[in-house]
């Protein structure tokens, strides 16, 4: 897509010297239109690939927004139009090279033709500028110390009395704490008003539901009652049904839960063994497949826990077993071993899959030994289900003779005779439909009993249907009744609304907020039942005001409900207060006193003797320090009273934590205040001496804005705005801080000076980013070039084995090769020498970069193209060059491959980046170690085809053999000295980690 990009924009630079025969004019519209079309394209392909590829979406946005900048196609391209229209050729062309000129720019960046002199440079810069930076810090570091010794020989006279009472008020608020330990009785006793009050609103609902009941008449009364009988069968009815389905789905779900266990544990072990055949030979395994496995053995994992994770009924302790314990834990070990295939390591995947096997295994054991419970408690679960449908099938056939009875009532009109009969046979109906259940289940055929539950409920719904018309005429008929009641109802409700608040507002008290949490979480509920309560009870109130009872009166029982509900809750909170051990109030009492008598002592009394003091000296600034010493003297003894008063609440026969705590809380408020007005008192005005030393600070700090004012620039000439901003806050910081020193106010300016080394922080970690990100990209960039330079010497190599195979055939079909093909074949050898030469200039560059494993393939892959070569000039194009060659190959293929991991170690992080002497490998350490096990396993995989045909043959060695056992040895060794510094690495990380 970047190659179609380049191409289009090239086009258009193009095709006017393509086409002399074209108007200028019309061309250079045809230009402005392709530049349209090229940033609409490059807006889609970033889009794609800024998850598959950040690097060439950056690279593709740096260039989309150049093309926007120069704005070529509106205003670059104009100019040239309009110099052409007015026959000024020459600036024509001056605008068209410009125009040349940023395309060009353009399609550097398109195809990746990174300036890394630039980046270098760029570099350098900021290495500069952090040195600046960091000694720009230093002086500011100096100044704000030397402020702060300052500050501090200015307040030395009030640092013991700040320290004693900075201790006085947290022992305080210590104390405080250990008196609030106790039973609150001022919220236990809130809370037990509260209670009285919901009881008492509770017979008043209950008089409210009597009043609606008296004010029937007698057949509404009648047909009220059996409405309400017939909703409580329904109900009972639907929780049968639902009891017989969660019935049926844990006693089967168990039984299928056991069979897909056992499946999915046998296919785990497949894949596994598939797994440990691919570890053992990898050129063998098909990976993608493995995976493919893999993924569906834990897609079925999940599924199985997900089902049981819906089943109801099972023991929390076994389900908390399976579900949070072992099938959880199969489930990572199989996406662990789902990524170690991804990663192409069979290896460290097998060894996650037995983790997983074991824990299906024990998730296997549990859930067979749940099936067996179940099956052993299964028929007793079965006749309770039974016996619970026989005695609804019997109050349901009673139900019906009520109403067939009702229904022949010679007094009721014809058409309440009509509706209850109707109710009647409808009611009967589901009777029988529940006895046909009965027989069901007896027969342990719970489908078809499940379907007669079902009828028998479709008819019994029909039926209370049928009873709440006839009670809704009736009771319309009777609406004007039901008036007092609705009034009834709505004072109850604004009762009940008062009371909500009164609850809600004792949850959330202070004193609340500081018990446990059962508590805390009691009130909170009792405050959403009062809630309910109001809500039922206004909603009664307007069912009774329609003329409409029936629902009234089940907004009532509701009301009721939570009302019950919430005096329950409250209960629940005092009983869990009460249960509170109460502190030893004496000893409390005695430690109030003592905190009393330390702040008469240290802090009231010195305050006393400083006002004297200030009052003497007799000039107008030392008389207003004086009356604020009076002022906070006066907070000191305040706070002291409120400490006498906690002291004798706690210190009673029967003490009064409460109101000991909240004496404590207003003397800790009167110590911070005293507290507050000692620091205003530290701030007295500078004496000569310390005058001058300010204005020398103020002078410093002037000079130290100026060099971070110069860094500012710097920095903005660099283009890095966010370093430039942070710079400037420090600069203003700067500024300030040299004015409160000027002022003779060194306090403010030290805060000031905190800032502004915080600003200059954070302009360091921001340029220390973007140093990080140009190293980044040099990195990307040089890996970008080795990766091109691997990819045209593979490609060379491909033609150089296919040509050497094609002479292979031809010498073996002729019996020897010709005058042309001999000279061919020197020619590959040459070709084959170029090739080595190109790919020792890789081989320099990596050594430079510290990339020692593939320096190593390099070098191999060198060493086999020099035997490729030598074979080549002796004109044997034969089997065992075209051996070499393709270990030149593979060895080249598998280099490639590894820079595409060393990009994901590079975006997710990963990979040790150890040095070994303070320069960074170019590739992570990760993926060196991958790339030398790959080596491993090739040398182990030649060295045993060697013993074998050596073996089988039962020769002494040629010249060639003895030169690959010498290869075979070399490459050994070389591996082993390369391990060893790896090792040796690691050790040394290890040993500084443990200094640290």
């Amino acid at each position: 897509m970047m190659r179609f990009l380049s191409v289009a924009l090239l086009a258009a630079v193009s095709s006017a010297a393509q086409d002399d025969k074209q108007d200028p004019r019309e061309m250079q519209r045809q230009v402005a239109l392709m530049i349209r079309q090229v940033d609409e394209k490059m807006e889609v392909v970033i889009k794609v690939l800024r998850e598959k590829s950040p690097y060439y979406a950056d690279k593709l946005e740096q260039a989309r927004v150049r093309l926007k900048k120069e704005a070529l196609a509106e205003t670059k391209i104009q100019a040239i139009l309009d110099h052409l229209n007015n026959e000024r050729p020459e600036l024509a062309l001056k605008a068209g090279e410009d125009v040349a000129a940023v395309l060009k720019s353009l399609l550097d960046l398109l195809e990746d033709r990174t300036d890394t002199k630039a980046l270098e440079e760029q570099k350098r810069a900021l290495e500069q500028a952090l040195e600046k930076l960091a000694e720009v810090r230093r002086e500011e570091q100096k100044l704000e110390e030397k402020t702060r010794e300052l500050n501090s020989e200015r307040a030395k006279d009030w640092d013991q009395v700040r320290r004693d009472l900075d201790k006085i008020l947290d022992d305080q608020k210590k104390l405080a704490a250990e008196t609030e330990k106790g039973v609150p009785r001022e919220l236990v006793e809130r809370i037990t008003e509260a209670i009285r009050e919901i009881e008492k609103l509770e017979k008043e609902q209950e008089q409210a539901f009597k009043a609606a009941e008296d004010a029937k008449g007698r057949e509404l009364r009648d047909i009220g009652e059996m409405t309400r009988k017939l909703g409580e069968l329904i109900a009972r009815q639907e929780k049968a049904k639902n009891d017989l389905e969660e019935f049926d789905r844990r006693h089967a779900g168990l039984a299928d839960a056991l069979k897909q266990i056992e499946k999915v544990i046998e296919d785990q072990k497949k894949v596994m063994n598939a797994t440990a055949e691919a570890a053992e030979d990898p050129s063998k395994a098909n990976m993608a497949a493995l995976q493919k496995q893999q993924e569906d053995v834990g897609e079925r994992t999940w599924q199985l826990g997900h089902a049981l994770y819906e089943m109801k009924g099972l023991p929390e302790q076994a389900r908390k077993q399976l579900l949070d314990g072992f099938l959880k834990d199969a489930s990572d070990a199989q996406d662990a071993a789902n990524e170690g295939l991804k990663e192409n390591q069979p290896d460290l995947a097998k060894g996650d899959q037995e983790r997983a096997v074991r824990d299906l295994e024990k998730a296997r054991d549990v859930l067979k030994k749940l099936a067996d419970e179940a099956a052993q408690s299964k028929p007793a679960e079965a006749q309770k289900l039974a016996d619970e449908q026989k005695a609804i099938e019997k109050e349901t056939k009673d139900a019906a003779g009520r109403m067939k009875k009702a229904a022949a009532d010679p007094e009721s009109p014809a058409s309440t005779q009509k509706a209850l009969d109707s109710a009647a046979e409808k009611t009967g109906q589901a009777g029988e439909r529940q006895s046909a259940a009965l027989q069901d289940l007896q027969k342990d055929e719970s489908r078809a009993a499940g379907e007669d539950q079902e009828g028998a409920l479709r008819h019994m719904r029909e039926a209370h249907q049928e009873l709440q018309r006839l009670q809704n005429a009736l009771a319309q008929a009777e609406a004007q009744k039901f008036e007092p009641v609705a009034r009834q109802q709505q004072a109850l409700e604004g009762k009940a609304a008062a009371l909500g608040r009164k609850v809600n507002e004792l949850s959330r008290s202070e004193q609340a907020l500081k018990q446990p949490q059962s508590a805390q979480a009691a009130l909170q509920n009792a405050a959403g039942e009062m809630q309910n309560a109001r809500q039922n009870m206004g909603s009664a109130g307007e069912q009774m005001s329609k003329g409409q009872p029936a629902q009234g009166q089940q907004a009532q029982q509701q009301a009721h409900k939570s009302l019950q509900q919430a005096r329950r809750d409250l209960e629940k909170a005092r009983e869990e207060l009460q249960k509170k051990q109460e502190p030893d109030f004496h000893a409390l009492a005695q430690e109030q006193e003592k905190l009393e008598q330390a702040l008469q002592e240290k802090v009231t009394k010195w305050l006393q003797q400083k006002a004297k003091e200030l009052e003497k000296s007799g000039d107008e600034a030392s008389r207003g320090q004086a009356a604020q010493a009076r002022d906070a003297q006066q907070s000191s003894e305040q706070a002291q009273q409120q400490m006498q008063q906690a002291q004798r609440q706690l210190d009673q026969q029967q003490p009064d934590s409460a109101q000991g705590a909240r004496a404590q809380q207003e003397a800790r408020k009167k110590l911070e205040e005293t507290r507050k007005k000692l620091e205003e008192l530290s701030k007295r005005p500078l004496d000569e001496k310390e005058k001058e030393r300010a204005d020398k600070l103020a002078a410093e700090q002037k000079r130290v804005k100026e060099l971070t004012d110069e860094l500012q620039k710097r920095v903005e000439q660099m283009q890095r705005e966010n370093a430039a901003r942070s710079l400037q806050r420090a600069g203003d910081n700067m500024q300030q801080a040299q004015g409160q020193l000027q002022q003779g106010q060194p306090q403010g300016a030290q805060q000031d000076e905190q800032e502004a080394l915080e600003d200059l922080k954070q302009a360091e970690q921001e340029l220390k980013d973007a140093l990080e990100e140009l190293k980044r990209m040099a990195e990307e960039e040089l890996l970008m070039q080795l990766e091109a330079e691997l990819r045209k010497v593979i490609e060379t190599q491909e033609i150089i084995n296919k040509e050497t195979k094609t002479l292979d055939a031809a010498a073996r079909i002729q019996g020897k090769l010709d005058r042309e093909e001999r000279v061919k074949s020197r020619e590959l050898a040459g070709a084959q020498d170029g090739l080595s030469e190109h790919l020792a200039e890789v081989e320099k560059k990596l050594t430079e970069e510290n990339v020692e494993v593939f320096r190593f393939v390099i070098n191999s892959a060198i060493l086999d193209m020099g035997e490729s070569a030598e074979h080549l000039r002796k004109e044997d194009p034969g089997e065992r060059t075209q051996e070499v060659q393709e270990d030149v190959l593979r060895k080249l293929r598998e280099l490639l491959e590894a820079f595409n991991l060393k990009r994901k170690a590079s975006k997710g992080g990963g990979g040790g980046q150890g040095g070994g002497g303070g320069h960074p490998p170019l590739v992570p350490d990760l993926v060196q170690l991958n790339m030398m096990k790959k080596i491993q396993e090739a040398i182990l995989r030649k060295t045993e085809a060697f013993e074998r045909k050596f073996k089988a043959e039962g020769n002494d060695l040629g010249p060639v053999e003895k030169q690959i056992l010498k290869r075979l040895t070399e490459e050994e060794g070389e591996l082993g000295r390369i391990m060893e510094k790896f090792i040796q690495k690691f050790e040394q990380a290890k040993k500084e980690q443990e200094e640290e």
